[in-house]
């Protein structure tokens, strides 16, 4: 109508109201960061998991080419 495409605008605007909504359905679950945390979690620590195995065992291969003990394997 005025010389430029309104559709990328609305996409965009639909993606941020799209973001909004399910930043805000997190916000009514959990609260906080750390009340995700101990609810995805298995710990406090965020992403704990991962700093307790598998970056250990990143680390490792890596040095050593072998694999760290009690890591499970699929």
């Amino acid at each position: 109508m005025l010389g430029f495409d309104q559709e990328p605008h609305r996409s965009c605007g639909l993606g941020l109201l799209g973001a909004g909504l399910m930043f805000g359905s997190y916000w009514l679950l959990w609260g906080s960061v750390d009340g995700f945390v101990n609810a995805i979690d298995h710990g406090e620590q965020l992403f704990g998991d991962f700093q307790r195995f598998y970056y250990p065992m990143g680390e490792v291969l890596f040095a050593e080419k072998w694999p760290v003990r009690g890591y499970y394997y699929t």
